[in-house]
């Protein structure tokens, strides 16, 4: 970025006099941002700015990414967001509440084994409404998306991409087993996909769970209200 009095760094600062001096410096954030590229560091700048509100930090609660560049604690999610870049995650932001809730030290952030630990609980967490509604709401905009009635999802959602939903928790049990019209989904599928499907949802624990649940009325109540 280039001032009055020469280049400074948007990372640490530094005035550098000369625009092939700006060029070959490369303080520790600067480097990491050009290994990384724009995509991840973009992605880390999201991830802080919604860590940094969740926990309150604070007066301010809008973070610029100039704000972020200035952070200690800019490398750190840009390891976050480099380890979980191409991993297939509805919803980042969750990941990140997860990690908080569990106090798991933030120099472990990056090790994908968190990941694998994060995909077995996620479809237990949170409120059964709030699933439900979160799946639902992704079902109307695919719906939209392709032109396909919302009462035809079912019959018409390519099971590869199911298991892709299920596996990301874009597709919680919550809805999967109390929505309208479900077996028409799962009866398309095949003997593997049916035991990929299992392997993320535990029937013995949802038929229980369900039982036990006073959500399932409200969900029912959404559904008729979309249409479902």
């Amino acid at each position: 970025m280039k001032g009055q009095t020469g280049y400074t760094c948007p990372y640490c600062h530094i005035t550098l006099k000369t625009e092939s001096g700006a060029k070959k410096h490369a303080c520790k954030k600067k480097k990491m941002a050009d290994e990384l590229g724009s995509d991840v560091v973009r992605t880390a700048y999201k991830l802080w700015a919604f860590w940094y509100l969740y926990n309150r930090f604070g007066k301010h609660t809008d973070r610029t990414t100039d704000d972020f560049r200035r952070s200690p604690y800019f490398n750190l999610f840009c390891e976050l967001a480099a380890s979980i870049q191409n991993v297939w995650m509805f919803d980042k932001n969750d990941y990140v509440v997860w990690l908080c809730q569990k106090r798991i030290p933030a120099t472990k952030w990056k090790d994908k084994t968190l990941i694998g630990r994060y995909k077995r609980e996620i479809h237990v967490r949170g409120k059964g409404l709030e699933r439900a509604a979160l799946t639902l709401e992704a079902v109307m905009l695919w719906c939209m998306e392709k032109e396909v009635p919302l009462k035809d999802f079912f019959a018409k959602f390519p099971p590869n991409e199911f298991l892709l939903w299920l596996e990301s928790g874009k597709m919680s049990p919550w809805f999967l087993l109390t929505a309208p019209n479900r077996d028409v989904l799962i009866d398309r599928l095949t003997d593997p996909q049916i035991n990929k499907m299992l392997d993320h949802v535990n029937m013995d624990y949802w038929e229980d769970r369900l039982s036990k649940s006073s959500d399932v009325d409200e969900i029912n109540r959404m559904y008729t209200e979309f249409g479902l």
